[in-house]
């Protein structure tokens, strides 16, 4: 779900997208946008999720690797477009109106302009972001926030954190943020200093998306004193303090 204004929301589910006053009593129609997103196994999958950087331009994708841009106001008919032709697109986020970042399957992301989409690369983000274990729930990225258009944090089902410009994603550093979780469920980034997940089981993370390696587990608690101290320690010095500073509500 996005809701670009305080009296406008937008959700998907399935085909469908449903446009709703969030404080008005109502029962909204949904409006079918994407009929022939659930394709055929095993790429079957409706719609993901949805973004919505302005009040009349929002962008979801699908199981099918495909996006639909349209006016949450009126969405007519928009015509689905594939920018991932693999995999399904499991997240997304519009930083801006000619901006969006999805991530997919196997720990890649991929960056368009919705106006334009064409047909962007996928970039390999997170080469773990498939692993199944203990701490796994599912398969790749799970969360992608973009508090800039020049900087992205995603997560992924191994409770672990990546944070790249989108534009220039490169190698990015890959940190484990929610590992006493099943994996990390979803990630909002106010700042681009700040950024908090939530787990499957509910456990909640914070990190400095700014700091590099684990010095970002530290979360918004640290200062510049502690930032500085921070990375000065060694290994094991590092991780308990890392713990002591960390947030979890249960």
């Amino acid at each position: 779900m996005a809701c670009p204004s305080t009296s406008l929301c937008v959700a998907v589910d399935g085909l469908a997208e449903i446009t709703f006053d969030p404080l008005a009593n109502q029962s909204p129609a949904p409006v079918i946008i994407d009929p022939d997103g659930f394709g055929a196994a095993p790429t079957a999958g409706g719609l993901d999720a949805v973004a919505c950087p302005s009040v009349d331009q929002c962008t979801a994708v699908d199981g099918v690797g495909r996006e639909l841009t349209f006016d949450p106001a009126s969405p007519g008919d928009p015509i689905p477009v594939t920018i991932e032709s693999t995999l399904a697109l499991q997240a997304l986020a519009c930083p801006s109106v000619d901006q969006c970042t999805a991530v997919d399957g196997v720990g890649r992301e991929v960056t368009f302009d919705p106006r334009v989409p064409g047909i962007p690369a996928a970039v390999t983000i997170d080469g773990g972001g498939h692993l199944s274990g203990p701490n796994a729930s599912g398969v790749g990225m799970s969360a992608i926030a973009c508090p800039s258009i020049g900087q992205c944090t995603a997560t992924d089902f191994a409770g672990r954190e990546v944070t790249f410009d989108p534009a220039a994603p490169g190698t990015p550093v890959i940190v484990a943020v929610d590992t006493a979780a099943d994996g990390a469920a979803g990630v909002s980034c106010p700042s681009v200093h700040q950024c908090t997940d939530i787990g499957g089981v509910g456990a909640r993370g914070d990190l400095r998306s700014d700091l590099p390696g684990d010095a970002r587990l530290c979360g918004d608690r640290c200062d510049d004193r502690q930032r500085g101290g921070f990375l000065g320690l060694a290994g094991d010095e590092r991780h308990r303090l890392s713990v002591s500073q960390r947030v979890r509500d249960r």
